[in-house]
């Protein structure tokens, strides 16, 4: 969760500001939401469910903050993904980080690190389009083919071959009667897999897994880690994760939509709670001294 953002004053009077204004106070308060969000990260491209959206703004209902959204996206101020429940801030690193960063800057690497997190997100290459140059970004697209050497590498890599050539032929003659060594099978690749938080119970994640599968709508690795990380932002606010994952369950949702009796009482509010039941209980039980 970040403890503060940085917000620019264009957003009203800037020429992107004057656009949303035309768009209704929703379109322009979840659009200083996007930009202060509990779940945000200095890139503006991060995980955010419609139903916390909703919750965390308070005053606005779902169809209200769909419509704001589409608002914003032909605004081209932030841009909703539904199917993965990401959302891309356009302006936001700007913001946040500044309009161009030196290339020794360390920050590069934490907005690399970041931006590694949403690599297969539709707006990854748009991202890396707008920002590549200025934050000197070495991330090349999914898409994108290797850079043709230069002409010069190229004669290189035609005479290192030559010689490469004529070393094995040498060698062939050489060893032309020894048996041939066993192929060696390559190593398989490692896959980063989800880890389950202490807090979360294994059963009940399990069981929401198996709900999923039954809903047709099976969780990735990948799903799973963005869904961990909506469970910590939530425990965060005083919600009892496994609490919120019994009721998705429970009530077919795919997703987690938390209520205000889902936080945890405290310690100290049941202590108390203790203490005074004991004393109602004393002063009912309790007869005046025979006169």
């Amino acid at each position: 969760m970040r403890d503060y953002s940085q917000v620019s004053g264009k957003i009203w009077i800037g020429e992107t500001g004057r656009k949303i204004r035309k768009y209704g106070a929703d379109a322009q308060l979840v659009a200083f939401y996007l930009m202060t969000a509990p779940s945000s990260n200095m890139i503006g491209l991060y995980y955010l469910p419609l139903p916390v959206l909703v919750h965390e703004i308070g005053n606005i209902s779902f169809e209200g903050a769909s419509k704001a959204l589409r608002s914003l996206s032909e605004a081209h101020f932030a841009h909703y993904d539904s199917e993965s429940e990401t959302v891309w801030v356009c302006e936001m690193a700007h913001y946040q980080i500044g309009d161009h960063l030196e290339a020794n800057d360390k920050r590069i690497k934490g907005v690399e690190r970041e931006l590694k997190n949403y690599s297969k997100s539709i707006y990854y290459n748009d991202f890396i389009e707008k920002y590549k140059d200025v934050f000197h970004l070495n991330l090349p697209s999914p898409f994108e083919a290797p850079p043709k050497p230069l002409r010069s590498q190229e004669q290189e890599q035609e005479q290192e071959q030559e010689q490469e050539q004529e070393k094995d032929q040498d060698q062939e003659q050489e060893q032309e009667a020894l048996p041939l060594p066993p192929l060696k099978k390559l190593p398989k690749e490692k896959t980063v897999k989800p880890k389950l938080p202490d807090y979360l119970k294994p059963a009940i994640w399990e069981g929401f897994l198996e709900h999923r599968k039954k809903m047709k709508s099976a969780m990735t690795d990948f799903a799973q880690i963005l869904a961990f990380k909506e469970l910590d932002n939530l425990k965060a606010q005083g919600y009892d994760p496994n609490a919120l994952v019994e009721r998705a369950i429970k009530s077919g949702w795919k997703a987690f939509y938390p209520r205000d009796g889902d936080k945890v009482q405290s310690e100290l509010e049941g202590q108390v709670s203790k203490v005074t039941m004991a004393n109602i209980k004393s002063f009912n039980n309790w007869s005046p001294p025979d006169a």
